[in-house]
Parts: C-alpha cells; structure tokens; sequence
C-alpha cells in the first residue's frame, strides 16, 4: 500500500531566524510608534478641547462684570505716529508677583481665527487662556498640554515696556497655535486681563533654531550694549511655537516667531475692543 512521504519541514538558518525575529520587532515597534504619534498629534487635542473651553469659562467667571458691547473708540488709548504711550494713557501694568505656575491671568483673543478650522474639519477655537509659565521644561509642558498658551517667566506682562512672551503648541495638546504662520502684518491678537485690553499688531515673523533665544530678549531687534545689557523703549510681544525649518507644522526642529507691538489699549470695563470681529458671551459678562 502506497503511503506519501511526509514532506520535510525546511531547514532555517540560525542567521536567519535571527533576521525574521528582528524584523518582527521592528515591524512591532514601527506600529506602536505610528500609534504613539497618531495619538500625540491628534488625541491629545480630542481629549482636551473641552477642558480648553471649560478652563477659560472658570477664569472668565473670576473676572469682574463687564460689557460686551463694541466700545466707543475715544475711551481707547492709541499709540502715538512717534514715541510712546504717556499720561493717562500709559497701560496699566499687572501685578504678577503672586502668580504661580500654571496660574491664568489672562485671554489670548485672535480674530482673524474667528471660524477656522483644524486639518480634520473640526472648529479651532479664537480665544486661549494664558497661563504663567516656567523656566523647568517639565513644568512648562504641564501648562502647554493643558492647551493653554504659556507665558515666558522672565519676561515682561501685557503691556509693558519690553517683551511680553507666550509659547503654544502648534500641534497636539489642542492645536493652540496651529494658525500661528497665518497672521499676517497689520492684524491684530488681543490680551484680555481682569482690568485691561491690550491690542498688539503684528509686526514681524521668523523661522529660527530652538537655541536661538534672543527672539525672546526685551528687545529682540537691538543687539545688547557692551555690557550684554538691554533698555528696551517699545511694548513688544513674541509667539513661538514649533515648526519645520519649511515652516511645516510637521515637525520641531525649529520654532516658528511672531512679533507683535502695542497698538492701542482699553479699559476692560469700557466694553469690548472693535477689533474683535466675534466675540463670545463668558460667564460673568452683562450682555448688552
């Protein structure tokens, strides 16, 4: 009776097990990455937009009643054609000496951001709260990926004369400054404090290196003296978020820069500046 020959099992090198094991590691490794940065670049932003807005509700809350009607412009304080605010005018300064970090003080408001939307069709939000920052990277992140837009501690606040500097994720964490690169000269970012609004036009913009710090000096376009000092004149404002050396929003090899400078300012309580073109009802507001 015929019986078949069973068929041999193929004998493998032992190099050859070794490849075919790394190579399922590393296709292994290769999903648990992808799923890593898929979840880094867009889950994070899905968890925690609602705890953007919930977290500018609170704050919002905390601030004194104020009008949301369209203000009058002649209770704005304008910067001059030459020279700087004086008198009456001179913004008021504020008072951070008791902020910790991850404390807000403030609301970060672009128009132009009015509508926009994110690379999957989801509605960016224009108004951003502004927390105090830290020197300690490790700290410093837990304010950014709250989606929050974090304020460089050893600069200057709103308003005042030298740099008044915030940083934000561009992507992930809330997509904060996703449509940094879009501002373009002459438009407006809006700081809303609990005594103030502070109107800062876009000046400036630049791709530079992470080390590249002096983006953030009290005057970031006057070199220092021979001393290594600054006496900075201007109220200027720096945004930085991360970026391609292309400006891609792919990446953080390099940190995309914002320039801005105090254009005109405005007591809170007067009503809300006409350079927001939509402005949304807070809690605590008196709706007009």
């Amino acid at each position: 009776m015929y019986s078949p020959r069973r068929a041999r099992r193929p004998q493998y090198s032992t190099g050859f097990r070794i490849r075919r094991v790394v190579g399922w590691m590393l296709i292994s490794l290769a999903l648990v990455m992808g799923g890593v940065w898929t979840w880094e670049t867009f889950g994070t932003t899905w968890m925690i937009r609602g705890q953007m807005i919930e977290a500018i509700d609170n704050f919002s809350a905390e601030l004194p009643p104020a009008p949301v009607n369209i203000a009058p412009r002649d209770v704005i304080c304008w910067r001059p054609d030459e020279g700087d605010f004086t008198g009456d005018c001179t913004p008021p300064d504020l008072d951070r000496s008791g902020l910790e970090v991850g404390d807000p003080f403030g609301i970060m408001t672009v128009p132009t951001w009015e509508g926009t939307e994110d690379n999957w069709g989801n509605m960016m939000p224009n108004r951003i709260l502004v927390r105090e920052g830290s020197n300690i990277e490790s700290l410093n992140y837990y304010v950014l990926d709250g989606g929050a837009a974090s304020h460089y501690p050893d600069t200057v606040g709103p308003g005042q004369v030298g740099n008044f500097a915030l940083a934000g994720h561009r992507r992930s964490f809330g997509d904060s400054f996703l449509h940094l690169p879009d501002l373009e000269l002459g438009q407006f970012v809006i700081i809303e404090t609990a005594e103030a609004w502070y109107i800062y036009e876009i000046i400036g913009h630049q791709i530079v290196l992470p080390t590249e710090t002096w983006v953030v000096n009290p005057d970031p376009f006057t070199p220092p003296d021979e001393n290594g000092m600054q006496h900075p004149t201007r109220r200027l404002a720096t945004w930085t978020t991360c970026t391609l050396a292309n400006g891609s929003q792919w990446g953080n090899s390099h940190r995309w820069i914002t320039w801005g400078e105090l254009y005109a300012w405005m007591p809170r309580d007067a009503g809300v500046p006409p350079m927001i073109d939509a402005y949304w009802t807070v809690s605590g507001s008196d709706q007009a």
